[in-house]
């Protein structure tokens, strides 16, 4: 079968209920167009038949403990959330749990040593922007155990179009998130915030779509309040805001950590990689960071003082880049002082991956038959769903309405229990909750958004190249991203076209040409594997 690169049915993303759960109806298809990229939906059906199988019953089980690692750190009321937890599941599951969190500056490397050290703890939290890259050899081989434990879970992943996507060299190592969402590049401003009421003319919400139109208004903010930094901005190569907001102009994809800089057009079925610099999109980058740096909008001391400026006032920073999903969350779309506008809204832009938050098994764990009986019903049970994000009723949240909602006298600082982190792998769009910050009204918004024809899903998920061969090459691809290629994605240079066309050069000498070459011979075989 040949690889399909779908969208997630209207069914699955678009229908949320009164009670803020999300609902499937859809099913598989065998569509495929040879795209890169592509958003064919599904026909609506039910989950296959190879996940009909049914998980032992509990009666029939062994008491057994089941250890967990989570991202993040541990917050008081865990340990009495999850007696609970083993209390409701005790006629499914039979089973304790042994709740571990590692801080995040830790995690990558503590996590890899606990599984190469051989440590039998049964299952953890990650991502691909985690230790997964590094810890795909460490995790269990889940493709015939996921039907035959987690038939539920298993026929949702089959539903959204999923399968594929988590599969790599014939194998399956993830668990992931099914609450997917699109980062499309959007401008925001909070006029009140930023002291701008009452001297710029707030735009119609929607109306700055270019980048030509979006320098048009901060020329005119930065003449209404001179001594504020203009706009947030980022300008790494690896992750860069003024890329981000180019690249649905282009069809790039933005360029990612696990290819250093490389990207590759949305509808090349080929999947050709280049190097972002020596791209168009890059280079018009390059320009207005330039521009936008002399004309003082970003300051022009950022990239060496950006600890200063990350701690300045926010009415300071006027304008922001950002999400779909920021503007429906945090309550931004109540306040009518707040603008914000999608930034090339007919550009495709591919939505984030499966692997951005899931669970995984651990090759050595004691118990992964649990493991995955537990993950069917995190699928299913609206009641257990309810309990491990949010805790106990009363004591580490209550209901307003709807939404799930912090105790009186309790915040996200002071949270006992709910917002914990690493909780993300968990996420399903059909148990979801709305809370405060996160209404209902807001998730089925990011569902309809990102169940548009251009929210892409790219045919490289899971795709982590080997690099033993180019390790030098790629050590000094690094360095001179640092060295020449951030300032000028921050401009701060004199001449903008010379300096683009030195460090392009440069990059060339440092063995940029044979890294592309590598990890376009690797890509090539990943996706001639899913065909």
């Amino acid at each position: 079968m040949k690889k399909r690169t779908i969208r997630l049915t209207g069914a699955v993303l678009s229908a949320l209920m009164l009670g803020g759960a999300l609902t499937a109806c859809s099913g598989d298809n065998n569509n495929n167009n040879g795209n890169a990229a592509s958003s064919s939906a599904p026909a609506s059906g039910t989950a296959s038949s190879s996940a009909s199988a049914s998980a032992p019953a509990a009666e029939q089980l062994d008491p057994v403990t089941l250890k967990i690692y989570f991202a993040g750190d541990k917050r008081p009321a865990t340990d009495e959330v999850w007696k609970a937890v083993e209390d409701y599941t005790k006629d499914k599951l039979n089973a304790k749990f042994e709740i571990n969190f590692i801080p995040f500056n830790d995690y990558a490397t503590k996590i890899k040593l606990l599984a190469t050290s051989g440590d039998d703890y049964d299952m953890n939290f990650d991502a691909d922007w985690l230790a997964y890259p590094q810890m795909i050899n460490s995790y269990l081989d889940l493709k015939d155990l996921l039907p035959k434990y987690a038939p539920n879970y298993y026929g949702q992943l089959q539903e959204r179009n999923m399968v594929d996507s988590i599969t790599a060299g014939g194998k399956i190592t993830a668990m992931p998130w099914t609450q997917i969402t699109n980062d499309h590049p959007f401008i925001s401003v909070d006029f009140k915030q930023s002291g701008l009421e009452g001297k710029l003319a707030q735009p119609e919400n929607g109306s700055i779509k270019t980048v030509e139109e979006l320098d048009a208004f901060l020329q005119e903010a930065k003449k209404a309040s001179p001594t504020s930094h203009i706009l947030e901005w980022d300008g790494g190569l690896t992750y860069s805001k003024i890329l981000s907001m180019l690249a649905p102009k282009y069809n790039y994809a933005d360029p990612v950590d696990g290819l250093y800089g490389l990207t590759y057009k949305l509808d090349d079925p080929a999947m050709k990689l280049v190097p972002v610099e020596q791209t168009d999109w890059y280079k018009e980058a390059v320009a207005w960071a330039k521009k936008w740096a002399d004309a003082g909008i970003i300051p022009n001391d950022l990239m060496l003082n950006r600890d200063a400026h990350a701690n300045e006032s926010n009415n300071l920073k006027v304008a922001g880049f950002t999400s779909n999903e920021y503007i429906n969350f945090n309550n931004f779309l109540g306040k009518p002082e707040n603008f914000y506008s999608e930034l090339y809204p007919e550009g495709s832009y591919l939505r984030r991956s499966p692997l951005a938050n899931m669970m995984a098994i651990n090759k050595n764990a004691k118990n992964p038959e649990r493991a995955l009986m537990f993950m069917d019903l995190m699928a299913t049970d609206q009641q257990l769903y309810d309990m491990v994000l949010f805790g106990i009723e009363g004591k580490t949240y209550v209901k307003k309405g709807d939404a799930y909602v912090y105790p009186e006298g309790m915040t996200a600082e002071t949270s006992n229990y709910m917002d914990w982190q690493g909780q993300w792998g968990f996420w399903r769009d059909n148990l979801v909750r709305p809370t405060e910050s996160r209404t209902a009204e807001g998730w089925k918004n990011i569902a309809d958004f990102t169940n548009q024809p251009n929210s892409l899903v790219t045919n490289l998920t899971g795709f982590f190249p080997v690099t033993d061969a180019i390790k030098n090459e790629i050590a000094k691809r690094t360095a001179l991203t640092t060295e020449a290629g951030k300032p000028l994605m921050y401009g701060i240079v004199k001449d903008a076209d010379k300096a683009l066309a030195d460090y392009i050069e440069k990059q060339k000498k440092a063995g940029t040409d044979k890294i592309v070459a590598e990890i376009q011979k690797q890509a090539d075989a990943f996706l001639a594997a899913k065909k």
